[in-house]
């Protein structure tokens, strides 16, 4: 499940990135703030990277502490398999949701750095849910079932 959890989530640690960056622009007055919105650097690939390594490993904590509270009675057997009950594949489901919402917000926070390009993609919730990598705003979690991302 890490591994599957790895492909999708490059995309989101990718643009949480510019959220985890802070501008000196935001702490100064309006005038001042107006002034250096003219001269902000695009992220630079070290605060990515930066970023990336923060991403990863808030988001690999919260999978590593949901699946290490599974318990046996959190799963229900179909046929010749075990299957997560329901509740649970929502409290899955949510931690993929909350890292996109978390992801979109800070996006949005910080698209002044962004290019003309992102912050199109910015503008569009559903095409930014398609940008960080999942397909029809759907992640498949290779356990039987599908979160739908909103």
């Amino acid at each position: 499940m890490i591994k599957n959890i790895k492909k999708y989530s490059y995309g989101i640690i990718v643009i949480i990135c510019a959220g985890m960056t802070t501008s000196k622009v935001m702490a100064q007055n309006e005038n001042k703030e107006q002034a250096d919105l003219n001269n902000i650097n695009p992220l630079t690939q070290q605060e990515i990277d930066q970023a990336l390594a923060q991403m990863k490993a808030k988001m690999f904590k919260n999978l590593k502490n949901w699946s290490a509270a599974l318990k046996r009675n959190d799963f229900e057997r179909t046929g010749k398999n075990l299957v997560l009950k329901s509740n649970k594949q929502l409290e899955l489901c949510h931690i993929y949701q909350a890292s996109v919402d978390e992801t979109y917000s800070l996006a949005q926070k910080n698209r002044h750095r962004m290019s003309i390009d992102e912050q199109k993609i910015v503008d569009d919730r559903n095409r930014f849910i398609e940008y960080l990598g999942f397909k029809d705003n759907q992640i498949d979690t290779k356990l039987g079932f599908s979160c739908r991302l909103i």
